[in-house]
C-alpha cells in the first residue's frame, strides 16, 4: 500500500540521521522503539494507542529520556518533511497533541509540550516552505495543550519567542503557512486594540489577498467568547467582511458576529454611524446559500432568541438611531432594508406560530400601550407595517382570522398619528403630540413618517380607502399637502415621492383634487424663494428669474474672489443662494413625482410646465437635471410634446462642457447632458423613430396563427407541412419587425435622430457613452432600429465587451456593470430569433475586421471577441430550437454529425438503436414516444436551418485568403474555426465550406504549418460530411433555409472576396475603415443618401476604436494604411486565385464584376458625419 511505502521511506531516511548525531539520550533501545512507534502513528491513527502507551510507560520511569527522545524524533521528522505525505504529517501532529495531553494528565505538567515546541523554534525561518508549514502546524496543535494558569518568567519568555515566530509567519509568502500561523497566534491575543497581536490580525483581515487566511482570522475572533474587547477591536472589520467577495469569508463573518450580544452591536453601530439593518438585509439576500443560512442563524438563534427572548419589537427598538453624546448626528437608516428585516422576522414568527389568530394583537399599533410597553416606536411601526402588508397581500384561502380590525387602525386614528408625526417633524420641540412620545428624536420621526406614508398603499390595496368619508379624506390631504410644503435642510426630496403617491391614492377618481393640493404646495414654495420676493416676480417671469439667478451667482463668485470665503457679505449671499436652491429642488422633485404617478395621455396641469421651465432656466445643475427628467416624463405622457421638447433635449445632450469630455465618472445628479441623453433614449424607446416622420406607414397585414390548420396526424408528410408552417410564421414575424422598424417612407427626420444617437455612442464624454450603450441595448430590445442599421451598432457593443477586460485601469470608459448589461442583452437578443442571431453574426464579423485594422497586435482581444460571437451565434441557443425539444437541445451539439436516418430511433438515454431491432422498436412505439421522436427530428431540422457557424467560418477563411500574411487573422481563424459547430449538412453548404477551406490552405504561408494541419483536419471532416449529405437525399430535401441564413451561405469564394474588395475600395475613397455590412448588399440598390448615411455609421465605428488602440499614434493615416492594405490584399488574392486555379484546372472561377470607383469629389466630411446642407442632392 502507498502509506506503507511512504513510512518505510521515512524509516530509511530518519533513523540513520538520528542514530548518528541527534540523539543524546542513554537508552538506545527505547529510542529505536520510539522511531517505530512514530512511524506506525504516521501510517494509521489506529496505531496511536499503542505508540502512546509506549511513551507513557517510559514517562513514569524516566521523564527526561522521553522528552529527549521526543525532541529528537520531532526534529528528525521535520528535517525530512518534504519527503513525507501531507496525510502522514496530519496524523503525526494529531498523535503529538494526544500524547502531550496524556503526558500533561500523567505528570500534572505541560513540560513535554513546552520542550517539544522549544525544539521547533530554530526551524521557524527555514528556507523550505514545507518545513515552515509543519513547524506552524505543530505549534497550532500543541499550543492548545498548554496550561494557561502558568505565569512564570520562563513561560513568559517562551511565549514571547513563540509570538515572535508566529508574527513572522503570518506574513509568510506561502498562504498555507499564513493560514496556520493565524490560527496558532490567535490564542495570544487579548482582544484590545492596543494589543500587538490583535493589530496584526486586523491588518491581515483588511489587506490579506488570500480568502482562506481572512476566514481563519474571523474564526480566531471566536476565541474571545463574545467579549466587548473583541467586538471593539474587530467590529468594523467584521462588518466589512460581511460584504467580502468570497462567500466563505462572508459566512465566517456572520459566524463570528453571532458570538456578540445584539445590544453591544447596536451601540457600536451608532458610535460608528453604521446602519446595521442594511448589513443584515444584505446577508439575508446574499446570493450564496451558506451565507444566508449563517446570517439567519445569527439573527434568529443568537440575537433574537438568546438575547431578546423572541421579542421582535424589542429587537428592533434596540437599534439606536442617534448617539446620546451627540444628538445632532444620526444614523441614516435605509427604510427598505429595515422593512426587509421586519418581514423576515414576521415570516420566522409565522413559521414558529402558524396560527395568526392566537397573536392578533402582537404586532398592533400601540396607541394605548400596556404596562411595560413603550408605545409607538420605530420597532412597533416596522412590525405593524409588515403585518399590514401580510394582511393585504395574503392568499384568499388564508383569510380565516379577523385580524384586520385589530391590526389595521381606523383612518381617523391614522390621521391623528400622521398629524403628530408631521408637526413634530416640521416644528421639533414646539409641538406637543397627542399619541406619539414627546421625546422621540427627529431621525426616528422621519422613519415613522416614511412608514406611515407606506401604510397608505396597503390601505388602498386592501379597499379601506374606497369607503372613506370626505372629512377624513380632506384631513389626510391637508396633512400630506402640509408635509410637501416643509423643506428639510438635509434632503429637499424627503417624503416627496411618498406624499404625492399617497395623494394620488386618496383621489383615484378626481385628479383635479390632487392637482389642487400639489399646486397649493408649489405656490407656497415659490413664494418662499428670496430672489423672487426681492423683485416681486411671478410664474410668468421665469426667464427674468433665471437671469437674476445667473447675475446673483456671478456676483457671489466676484465677492468670494475679492474678499474671501469668510466675508460676512459672501456668507450671507451664499446662504441665500443655498436657501433658494433647496426650495427650487423641492418644487422640481414634487413635479417629478407627480408626473411619475400620471398615466399615459392624461391631461397635464399647467403648473408642471411652469415648474419645468423654471428649473431649466436656473444655473444650478442639480435643478436642471431634475427638470430634464420631468421634461422626459412630460413627453412620455403627452405625445404632442415630443416634437416641441425633443430638439431641446438634443441640444442639451450635445452641449457637453470641455472639462467634462474625458472625465471617466461624473455625478449623475449634476450632469445635465447625460440626463438629456437618457431622456432621448426613453422617448425613442417609447414611441419609436416613426414619430419624427411626416407620413404614416400602414401596418403590415399578417395572417393570424389561428387561420393555419394543424395536421391531423403526425407522419412524414405532416411533419414537412408543419415545418413549412413554422418557417412561414417566422418569415412573417421577421417581415413585421422589418416594417415596424423601417424608415423607407419618411426617413429624413427619423434618420437624423438615429444619426444623432449614434454620435453619442462614439462620444468623447465617457458618461454619455455609457448612457448611449445602455440606451441602444433598450432600443434593440424594443425593435426600434431599422434592420439595416443594426449590425454596426452590434459591432460596437461587441467591441466594448471584448476590449474592456484587457484595458488598463482608468483607460476604458465602460465600467464593469455596463459591460455585464451588454453581455446579458446580447445573450437574450441573439437567442430570441434567427433573424437577430444572423444580424449579430454580421455585426461580429464587422467588429472582427475593425479590430483587426485598428488594433492589429491585439490577438487576445480579437480572440475574445470571436469566442463571444461563436457562443452567441450557436443555433442551439435559439428559443425556437430549445422549444423544439428541450431535453435534446444540449445533446444536439455533440450529435450533429450523427446519421439522420437514426434520429427518429433515439431512446430516452440518448443512445441510438441498432439496425436489427428497428422494426421491433417501431411496433412498440406509442403516441408519446412518437411525439418525442418527431420533436427530436424537428430539433435537427431547426439546427440545420438556422446554423450560422458556416457563415462565420467562410468569413474567417475569406480574411485568410485575402490577407494570408496577417498573422493575427490566421491565428484567430486557427483558434476559432475548430470550435465552430456546423449543424448544416446540406451538400451545397458543405461544398462551399470545402472550397473555402481548400483555398485557405493553399493561401497559407509555408511557415504556418500548425494552421495548415488544423485546416486539413477540418477539411477531412467536411469532406466526410459532404459525402454523407450527398448520399442522404431525404435529409437534403427536408432542410429548408430561412431567408436570413440563405443569404449568408449562398455566396461563393470569389463573390465574397469581390464584395469585400468593392467595399474596401469605397472606404478607401471615403477615408473610413472597413465595415462589411454593405458588402452583403448589392451596390446597385444603394442610393446616394443611403451611401452617405452608411458612411456616417462607418465613421462612428471608426471613432469608437480610436480610443481603444494604444498603438494608434504609431500608425500612419487611415487613408494611406487602407490604400496599402487594399492593394496588398488585391495582389495576394489574385495570386492565390491563380495558384488555386492551377492546382484545380477543372474548377470554374466566378468572374469579378466591374465596379466603378466612387468620385472622391462627391464625398466630404459632412457626408461622413451625416451632415447634409439643404438643397444638396
Amino acid at each position: 500500500m502507498p502509506p506503507k511505502k511512504r513510512s518505510e521511506k521515512v524509516v530509511q531516511i530518519v533513523a540513520p540521521a538520528l542514530d548518528s548525531t541527534s540523539y543524546r539520550g542513554n537508552d538506545d533501545v527505547f529510542f529505536r522503539q520510539s522511531i517505530a512507534a512514530i512511524q506506525s502513528a504516521q501510517q494509521s491513527m489506529a496505531n496511536h494507542g499503542a505508540a502512546k502507551k509506549l511513551f507513557l510507560s517510559k514517562l513514569k520511569e524516566d521523564e527526561a529520556e522521553v522528552i529527549t527522545a521526543l525532541e529528537c524524533l520531532v526534529v528528525g521528522v521535520l528535517k525530512q518533511a518534504p519527503f513525507i505525505a501531507p496525510e502522514a504529517h496530519r496524523r503525526h501532529n494529531c498523535f503529538l497533541r494526544e500524547l502531550c495531553k496524556a503526558c500533561k494528565d500523567t505528570i500534572k505538567s505541560d513540560k513535554v509540550s513546552v520542550c517539544v515546541l522549544q525544539a521547533l523554534v530554530p526551524y521557524g525561518n527555514a528556507v523550505n516552505k514545507v518545513v515552515r508549514l509543519n513547524v506552524v502546524n505543530t505549534f497550532e496543535e500543541l499550543l492548545r495543550t498548554l496550561d494557561p494558569s502558568v505565569s512564570t518568567d520562563e513561560r513568559q519568555i517562551f511565549y514571547d519567542e513563540a509570538t515572535k515566530l508566529l508574527k513572522q509567519r503570518i506574513y509568510d509568502t506561502c498562504p498555507h503557512v499564513r493560514e496556520s500561523a493565524v490560527s496558532a497566534i490567535a490564542a495570544f491575543q487579548s482582544g484590545d486594540k492596543i494589543d500587538d497581536v490583535t493589530c496584526n490580525l486586523i491588518a491581515i483581515l483588511v489587506e490579506e489577498p488570500s480568502a482562506e487566511v481572512r476566514r481563519q482570522v474571523l474564526r480566531g475572533i471566536t476565541s474571545g467568547n463574545g467579549s466587548k474587547e473583541f467586538l471593539h477591536a474587530y467590529f468594523a472589520a467584521m462588518l466589512r467582511s460581511t460584504r467580502d467577495q468570497v462567500s466563505k469569508v462572508r459566512e465566517a463573518a456572520w459566524d463570528a458576529l453571532h458570538r456578540f450580544k445584539w445590544t453591544h452591536i447596536t451601540k457600536y453601530c451608532v458610535r460608528e454611524m453604521l446602519d446595521v439593518l442594511h448589513h443584515v438585509a444584505l446577508g439575508l439576500d446574499d446570493p450564496s446559500a451558506p451565507v444566508r443560512t449563517a446570517c439567519r442563524i445569527t439573527l434568529f438563534k443568537s440575537w433574537l432568541q438568546r438575547d431578546l427572548k423572541e421579542d421582535q419589537i424589542a429587537f428592533l427598538d434596540k437599534i439606536e438611531i442617534y448617539d446620546p453624546k451627540d444628538p445632532n448626528a444620526a444614523v441614516d437608516i435605509q427604510l427598505a432594508s429595515a422593512q426587509r428585516v421586519a418581514r423576515e422576522l414576521l415570516n420566522a414568527h409565522r413559521k414558529a406560530h402558524p396560527e395568526p389568530h392566537l397573536d392578533g394583537d402582537r404586532f398592533r399599533l400601540r396607541l394605548t400601550p400596556k404596562e411595560g410597553e413603550r408605545g409607538i416606536s420605530l420597532g412597533n411601526m416596522l412590525m405593524w407595517v409588515a403585518r399590514c402588508e401580510e394582511l393585504t397581500y395574503r392568499p384568499p384561502q388564508s383569510d380565516v382570522d379577523d385580524s384586520d380590525e385589530i391590526v389595521m387602525v381606523p383612518l381617523p386614528v391614522l390621521d391623528e398619528v400622521l398629524k403628530d408625526a408631521t408637526m413634530m417633524f416640521a416644528k421639533p420641540g414646539q409641538y406637543t403630540p397627542k399619541i406619539l412620545h414627546n421625546d422621540m428624536h427627529v431621525a426616528e420621526i422621519e422613519e415613522v413618517l416614511g412608514l406611515l406614508l407606506e401604510s397608505i398603499r396597503f390601505y388602498s390595496d386592501g379597499g379601506f380607502l374606497a369607503h372613506m368619508d370626505n372629512t377624513t379624506r380632506g384631513a389626510l390631504l391637508g396633512r400630506l399637502g402640509f408635509l410637501l410644503k416643509v423643506v428639510p435642510d438635509t434632503d429637499p426630496s424627503l417624503f416627496v415621492e411618498g406624499c404625492v403617491t399617497a395623494i394620488r391614492l386618496l383621489t383615484p377618481r378626481n385628479v383635479e383634487e390632487a392637482s389642487n393640493v400639489v399646486n397649493d404646495a408649489l405656490n407656497l414654495l415659490f413664494s418662499g424663494i428670496q430672489l423672487r420676493r426681492e423683485h416681486n416676480l411671478t410664474f410668468e417671469d421665469i426667464e427674468t428669474l433665471g437671469r437674476l439667478d445667473a447675475e446673483q451667482r456671478t456676483k457671489y463668485a466676484d465677492l468670494k474672489r475679492r474678499y474671501g470665503a469668510l466675508d460676512e457679505g459672501v456668507l450671507k449671499l451664499e446662504e441665500q443662494i443655498g436657501f433658494d436652491q433647496k426650495f427650487l429642488l423641492r418644487m422640481q422633485h414634487i413635479v417629478l413625482a407627480f408626473l411619475s404617478n400620471a398615466s399615459r395621455l392624461e391631461r397635464v396641469p399647467p403648473f408642471c410646465s411652469f415648474v419645468v421651465q423654471l428649473g431649466r432656466h436656473q444655473c444650478d445643475p442639480e435643478v436642471k437635471v431634475i427638470a430634464t427628467r420631468s421634461l422626459s416624463l412630460l413627453c412620455l405622457i403627452s405625445p404632442e410634446s415630443v416634437h416641441t421638447f425633443f430638439p431641446v433635449l438634443m441640444n442639451d445632450a450635445a452641449a457637453a462642457d470641455a472639462h467634462q469630455l474625458y472625465t471617466a465618472a461624473s455625478d449623475p445628479k449634476t450632469d445635465v447632458t447625460t440626463a438629456a441623453l437618457a431622456a432621448m433614449f426613453d422617448i425613442v424607446c417609447e414611441y419609436g423613430l416613426k414619430i419624427f416622420g411626416v407620413t404614416d406607414v400602414p401596418p403590415p397585414r399578417i395572417a393570424p396563427l389561428s387561420s393555419i390548420d394543424e395536421p391531423s396526424m403526425i407522419d412524414g408528410e405532416s411533419f414537412v407541412e408543419e415545418s413549412q408552417i413554422l418557417i412561414d410564421v417566422e418569415a412573417q414575424r421577421n417581415r413585421a419587425e422589418e416594417l415596424a422598424a423601417s424608415e423607407s417612407i419618411h426617413r429624413r427626420g427619423a434618420a437624423k435622430v438615429l444619426r444623432q444617437l449614434l454620435r453619442f455612442l462614439t462620444s468623447k464624454s465617457f458618461p454619455q457613452r455609457q448612457v448611449a450603450v445602455v440606451g441602444f441595448c433598450k432600443l434593440l430590445s424594443c425593435n426600434r432600429i431599422p434592420v439595416e442599421r443594426i449590425p454596426p451598432i452590434l459591432a460596437q457593443l461587441l467591441a466594448h465587451g471584448a476590449v474592456e477586460p484587457t484595458a488598463k485601469k482608468g483607460s476604458n470608459p465602460i465600467p464593469q456593470h455596463v459591460t455585464s448589461v451588454i453581455g446579458a442583452f446580447l445573450s437574450s437578443y441573439s437567442a430570441s430569433s434567427s433573424l437577430r442571431q444572423g444580424l449579430l453574426a454580421e455585426g461580429g464579423i464587422m467588429a472582427f475586421r475593425l479590430l483587426l485594422l485598428k488594433i492589429p497586435n491585439a490577438a487576445a482581444v480579437i480572440q475574445r471577441l470571436m469566442a463571444q460571437v461563436v457562443r452567441l451565434t450557436d443555433a442551439s441557443s435559439l428559443k425556437q430550437v430549445r422549444d423544439a425539444d428541450p431535453e435534446f437541445a444540449l445533446q444536439a451539439a455533440a450529435e450533429y454529425r450523427e446519421d439522420a436516418k437514426d434520429a427518429d430511433l433515439v431512446d430516452e438515454e440518448g443512445r441510438t438503436s441498432t439496425a436489427p431491432d428497428r422494426s421491433a422498436r417501431k411496433q412498440r412505439l406509442n403516441a408519446t414516444e412518437l411525439n418525442r421522436q418527431i420533436s427530436h427530428l424537428r430539433l435537427r431540422h431547426e439546427l440545420n436551418r438556422c446554423s450560422l457557424h458556416e457563415y462565420i467560418a467562410m468569413e474567417l477563411w475569406a480574411e485568410v485568403i485575402a490577407d494570408p500574411m496577417s498573422t493575427v487573422a490566421v491565428r484567430v481563424a486557427t483558434t476559432v474555426i475548430p470550435k465552430l459547430r456546423f449543424y448544416c449538412t446540406q451538400a451545397s453548404v458543405t461544398k462551399l465550406l470545402l472550397e473555402f477551406c481548400q483555398r485557405a490552405i493553399a493561401a497559407l504561408p509555408s511557415d504556418e504549418e500548425e494552421s495548415a494541419t488544423k485546416f486539413q483536419t477540418i477539411h477531412d471532416a467536411l469532406k466526410t460530411a459532404h459525402e454523407d449529405a450527398l448520399r442522404d437525399h431525404a435529409h437534403r430535401d427536408a432542410a429548408q433555409d430561412s431567408e436570413i441564413t440563405m443569404e449568408r451561405r449562398s455566396l461563393g469564394v470569389e463573390r465574397r472576396l469581390d464584395r469585400r474588395r468593392e467595399y474596401l475600395d469605397t472606404l478607401t475613397a471615403a477615408g473610413a475603415t472597413l465595415a462589411p455590412s454593405a458588402a452583403l448588399r448589392a451596390p446597385s440598390t444603394t442610393t446616394d443618401e443611403e451611401a452617405l448615411e452608411e458612411s456616417s455609421f462607418v465613421q462612428s465605428l471608426h471613432t469608437t476604436f480610436l480610443g481603444f488602440s494604444e498603438q494608434a499614434h504609431k500608425h500612419q493615416s487611415a487613408t494611406q494604411s487602407l490604400t496599402q492594405r487594399s492593394s496588398s490584399q488585391a495582389s495576394v488574392a489574385a495570386a492565390t486565385t491563380k495558384a488555386s486555379s492551377e492546382r484545380r484546372p477543372t474548377q470554374r472561377t466566378a468572374q469579378a464584376p466591374q465596379v466603378r470607383p466612387r468620385d472622391e469629389s462627391t464625398i466630404d466630411m459632412d457626408d461622413i458625419l451625416g451632415r447634409r446642407p439643404r438643397g444638396r442632392k
